[in-house]
């Protein structure tokens, strides 16, 4: 995924590892990787402990939840694009790691299970959903 202020998000589905580089937005940090194990030492500047890390976290369907509700959070936020910029989302419970670009792309990751969700607002104003989870093929998007 790349967002409109440049920030690159990669994501390896095999291993549920996410990596991330920014313009300079993260803190004075130019990458992150998930989890903290794989990254490079430059990257590991995640200011609180991640899911995996603490041990805290639930099963994956109720991790896929949590993603969903925080997702709905923000389709409800922000029904049209804005010139605002985009920002990254605090740490919270199942949310590990969290992207928002004023044009329309949001990016929700959990560390523990390897689980990133995605949208992309259409021009129609739907939502499009894709749900990358480790070691398992694209799956759809639980309904609303």
């Amino acid at each position: 995924m790349i967002g409109s202020d440049g920030t690159i998000l990669i994501f390896d589905a095999a291993t549920g590892a996410l990596a991330i580089i920014a313009p300079d937005a993260l803190t004075d940090k130019r990458c992150l990787v998930f989890p903290r194990a794989l990254a490079p030492r430059a990257c590991r500047g995640y200011p609180a402990p991640t899911s995996l890390e603490d041990g805290s976290g639930t099963d994956l369907s109720q991790a896929v939840a949590r993603l969903s509700k925080v997702a709905d959070g923000i389709k409800v936020a922000s029904p049209t694009p804005s010139s605002g910029a985009a920002r990254f989302l605090p740490r919270d419970g199942e949310l590990d790691f969290g992207y928002l670009d004023p044009q329309g792309q949001v990016a929700l990751y959990n560390d523990r299970r390897g689980i990133l969700k995605l949208l992309r607002r259409e021009d129609t104003g739907r939502w499009r959903c894709r749900l990358l989870v480790q070691g398992r093929a694209e799956a759809a998007c639980p309904a609303a």
